[in-house]
């Protein structure tokens, strides 16, 4: 599972997501893991 925990505005265009999960791969052990993935819109819808 993937979720994502809190999202921040952290300038005009730029983001930044909280995420944490648990990944299920084979041959390995329901591996833990948290991240932050920082985003920059670059166009406008």
């Amino acid at each position: 599972w993937i979720q994502i925990n809190e999202v921040k505005k952290i300038g005009k265009r730029k983001y930044k997501f909280y995420i944490e999960g648990n990944l299920n791969i084979e041959g390995r052990q329901e591996e833990e893991f948290k991240t932050v993935i920082e985003i920059e819109i670059k166009c406008e819808l």
